[in-house]
């Protein structure tokens, strides 16, 4: 396939399965989201509040790394924006027989790295479903990135997050600036951003199709949260990636900020 998809190519060409498939299998976690796992395991233990707001903006047919959220959360906003996507994560919600099984990514965040036992990641799974209170459409193009419900409060959320959505969605420095200010208006001061993205990718693949890909710096993140008010929590966490024919990033990254007042 030699074109590449982007924008709205992703409600047609984007398919949620054959991504879980490819990405995030039912038998087996890679590295790569053992990493991402890892780094939301940190992020909200070390927040340590409860009863927050969250806001998952841009989150695909995926729902992995919420797991550690529940606990913390008061509140789940799962917006994305493709409707295949939504229907992925409205499967699971409703026990749908065909929804993907997340069963291993629970055992690994409850188990491993939470140290709970085999009856604590059927709670957690159940309170994760309780949590997701709406489930949006959203477009961070749009002047409001969200299609909000008349009954939710929208610039109150104590998080938001995002993984892998930003760099898929602009095409340039001040279009992912631009993108950071409106997540930003979601929150309140001294609210929190939480990011897991890739560096310096350009494109990857979902089965034979092409998908475009702005290719982040780690100082174009840092900068950037700074010259929105932000102050990032420590280092900019990453793990480095062999490129190869499905994705050309240079790694992953994770990287969480507070709103100054």
């Amino acid at each position: 396939m030699d074109a590449v998809r982007v924008g709205e190519d992703y409600h047609e060409f984007f398919d949620s399965e054959t991504y879980l498939r490819s990405y995030l299998k039912e038998d087996h976690c890679n590295e790569y989201t053992e990493f991402s796992l890892r780094c939301f395991q940190e992020f909200w233990s070390e927040i340590g509040n409860t009863n927050l707001r969250v806001l998952e903006f841009g989150g695909g047919p995926t729902i992995c790394n919420l797991i550690t959220a529940a606990p913390y959360a008061k509140e789940i906003i799962f917006a994305e924006y493709t409707e295949k996507n939504r229907r992925e994560v409205q499967k699971w919600l409703e026990k749908s027989p065909d929804a993907h099984d997340w069963s291993l990514y629970f055992k690994f965040v409850v188990e491993t790295l939470e140290g709970r036992n085999s009856e604590d990641v059927k709670i957690r799974e159940c309170e994760l479903r309780e949590k997701i209170s709406h489930i949006l459409a959203c477009d961070i193009n749009w002047q409001d990135p969200v299609q909000w419900p008349s009954s939710c409060e929208v610039h109150s959320f104590d998080v938001v997050t995002t993984s892998l959505c930003l760099e898929a969605c602009v095409t340039s420095s001040e279009g992912y600036r631009h993108a950071i200010a409106k997540l930003k208006t979601f929150l309140k001061p001294g609210g929190f951003i939480a990011l897991y993205g890739v560096l310096g990718e350009t494109f990857y693949m979902v089965g034979q199709e092409k998908f475009y890909c702005f290719p982040l710096s780690k100082e174009l993140v840092e900068e950037t949260l700074i010259n929105e008010g932000f102050k990032t929590r420590g280092e900019m966490k990453i793990r480095s990636w062999g490129r190869n024919a499905n994705c050309d990033a240079n790694g992953f990254f994770f990287l969480s900020a507070v709103l100054l007042p």
